[in-house]
């Protein structure tokens, strides 16, 4: 059998079809082919809109996604960060105590001085027990 290529446009899809020489001969047997050519066009423009608009809404559920937990991360370092100045604050206020405690240490008289450096002596082997 003699095959003929021919091209065929449709809504900006380009189709190459072969088609039996014996249908040129026959316009009945081309108009079939042809038909049937046309509505397997129709069918496959409905199933490429069908898989566009599912892709479109995969896409779409994507980003939202992708966002939402975007936002998440955000939220997330800005608590972490907050509790961290929190903890720094801390920090620095029981460095400032324990130099103000040092400061009226160092400034007591020597004989209150040696009396609190026993107490602290007495007081550690206390725990030790």
């Amino acid at each position: 059998m003699n095959l003929d290529l021919n091209v065929l446009c449709y809504n900006s899809f380009v189709f190459i079809v072969t088609l039996p020489a014996t249908a040129f001969f026959s316009p009945t047997a081309a108009n079939l082919t042809l038909a049937r050519l046309v509505a397997l066009c129709h069918c496959f423009l409905y199933w490429s809109t069908v898989l566009h608009r599912l892709m479109q809404r995969f896409v779409r559920e994507y980003d939202s996604k992708n966002k939402a937990f975007g936002n998440e991360i955000d939220r997330i370092f800005l608590q972490v960060k907050q509790e961290e100045q929190g903890v720094h604050g801390v920090e620095s206020q029981i460095e400032a105590a324990y130099a103000n405690n040092q400061a009226k240490i160092n400034a007591m008289d020597p004989n209150k001085l040696r009396r609190y450096q026993e107490l602290v002596q007495t007081s550690m082997q206390l725990q030790e027990r």
